[in-house]
């Protein structure tokens, strides 16, 4: 077997530079060349490339005449650019999906998934489902965030009584617990503050998330209609201004001056946070003395949820104009759609693959720690709205939260003009 070489490139303002190496490469050896791009750089502490290296070694110990490339740091505006000067990469991971596909700047992969006889049961449900729009599946799942395990610090609940192994189940109990968990020094000084509700991964996560927590929706698939305004929406953004207005001087000032590396949760100043995975493995790595503690996100039992979380994470799909689709498709198929390369890639990364027969899916589940996201993974059925306006729809509500936090605008009001914006980008898309 001739031994090979992953390489690594860095993108220019266009691709010239690199299409010149893979060039000079491909006539130095026998074979294709797969270049996948990735859009997060070189840190040593880049989930997606410390995935994908060892999936491309075994990629291609499994297809040893074909070569795959990472080209990383590849934002957005890049990959476009790159799609209008001819000059792509085969391969993109991409978020969102839908949005690209109905862009044109993916191709669909019904063909390659029809002729692979890939399986919607292989992945986590709604991971597959954020990808289809108009009939079509534009990429295939990669890495799942479940979204949210609630984590906490035991030895802070210890302190103040609370059983260190178990979480508020309610919202009325995470109220109780926040007012137990957020204390005073003796001169009235912030000394600890139970979470900070009003900031979960993003302004339009936090709405995401507290608005499937009491009960809302934010598309309706069976009129096709946006619903940002939805009641209990409305409710969930009410609650997070009351705690805003209450709070955010003492989350402001509990801030200031945290040790190099550290958040108010490690640096001990706030007793629970919301968590992905991606930092649960770094952090336990860093911070080998904390003692934390995960179980599910609250609930609201007047809204009939059982089950608030949600699916987020990122696909790879194949641009349009790939120079080669059949080889890049071959490549996606074994990093998400084979037990072995989603297990290499999932191993790695310390992301959860959405493949859940790979063992790697299955490994995790066993763990209790780990357990809370595998089981969010297999049993929610609420992802962001697979819609070609997804991105401007997370834009607005980025802009939203600030000024219904500060009262700059009415929860309602500003829920019901993201509805009537997103409708309006959606009409270039209906047909």
């Amino acid at each position: 077997m001739r031994r090979t070489l992953t390489r690594m490139v860095k993108p220019t303002m266009c691709f010239v530079s690199t299409l010149a190496v893979v060039v000079m490469l491909a006539g130095l050896a026998a074979g294709s060349t797969v270049r996948i791009a990735e859009r997060w750089g070189d840190s040593p502490t880049n989930g997606c490339v410390l995935g994908l290296l060892p999936a491309i070694k075994g990629f291609e110990e499994k297809y040893p005449d074909i070569h795959v490339e990472i080209v990383y740091g590849v934002t957005e505006d890049k990959a476009k650019l790159s799609i209008a000067a001819g000059e792509q990469p085969d391969i993109y991971v991409v978020w969102p999906a839908v949005s690209w596909g109905a862009d044109g700047l993916l191709q669909p992969l019904d063909k390659y998934i029809e002729q692979s006889g890939v399986k919607r049961d292989t992945f986590v449900p709604a991971a597959w489902d954020q990808n289809l729009w108009d009939g079509k599946i534009w990429a295939l799942p990669m890495k799942i965030d479940p979204n949210f395990a609630l984590a906490w610090n035991r030895a802070k609940f210890a302190e103040v009584g609370l059983p260190p192994t178990k979480g508020p189940t309610t919202v009325k109990e995470f109220d109780l617990y926040f007012n137990r968990l957020t204390m005073y020094n003796s001169d009235g000084s912030p000394r600890q503050i139970g979470i900070v509700p009003w900031t979960v991964y993003g302004n339009a996560n936090t709405i995401f998330t507290w608005g499937w927590i009491f009960g809302g929706d934010f598309y309706d698939i069976a009129t096709g209609r946006v619903t940002a305004h939805h009641e209990r929406n409305v409710k969930a953004l009410e609650y997070l201004k009351d705690y805003w207005t209450r709070y955010n001087d003492m989350y402001m000032s509990l801030g200031q001056g945290l040790p190099s590396g550290q958040n108010r949760f490690l640096a001990g100043r706030q007793a629970m946070s919301f968590y992905v995975t991606g930092d649960y493995f770094l952090h336990k790595q860093r911070f080998r003395d904390f003692e934390f503690g995960f179980g599910p996100m609250p609930i609201d039992p007047e809204s009939g949820v059982t089950n608030p979380a949600w699916i987020g994470g990122w696909s790879v799909g194949i641009l349009t104009g790939a120079k080669n689709p059949d080889d890049a498709w071959k490549f996606i198929h074994y990093i998400t759609a084979d037990p072995e390369g989603a297990s290499l890639f999932s191993q790695g990364s310390g992301w959860i693959t959405a493949n859940i027969k790979a063992p790697a899916f299955r490994n995790l589940g066993r763990d209790a720690d780990w357990k809370v996201w595998t089981d969010i993974a297999i049993t929610t059925e609420r992802y962001r709205p697979a819609i070609p306006a997804l991105s401007f729809y997370n834009t607005q509500l980025e802009k939203l939260l600030g000024p219904a936090l500060n009262g700059s605008v009415t929860p309602r009001a500003g829920l019901e003009e993201v509805s009537r914006l997103v409708e309006l980008e959606m009409q270039k898309y209906r047909k």
